[in-house]
């Protein structure tokens, strides 16, 4: 599966939304390889601005935003069933030591 316009159209939407956020998980380290699942997995910070932010992305795209795991994590889903596409939103990632100021960029190359 390619991915590509799923993520097009979510950049996107973080752009409008004005919400800084880091490609993380499968969809990031493949860099062009097949994938079997389309899900995409962004770092952001954890702040009430970047909750707010979130939930203006969701009902940018008319999805459903969860927080399937509130007492454990910070991990936000956003579901799009038209696209069959979910959308993981993580403030905190395992085997990382601190990300207390990382640096964000627009750039995407394919």
């Amino acid at each position: 599966m390619d991915a590509t316009k799923y993520l097009l159209m979510v950049l996107d939407g973080l752009k409008e939304v004005n919400l800084e956020a880091i490609l993380i998980g499968n969809a990031a380290a493949m860099q062009g390889a097949p994938i079997t699942t389309i899900d995409l997995d962004f770092y952001c910070r954890d702040t009430k601005t970047s909750d707010a932010k979130l939930r203006k992305l969701a009902d940018r795209f008319g999805a459903q935003l969860t927080q399937p795991f509130p007492a454990l994590s910070s991990l936000y889903r956003m579901k799009l069933p038209e696209h069959g596409l979910h959308i993981d939103f993580l403030a905190v990632m395992s085997g990382v030591r601190s990300l207390v100021s990382p640096r964000f960029t627009s750039v995407i190359l394919f």
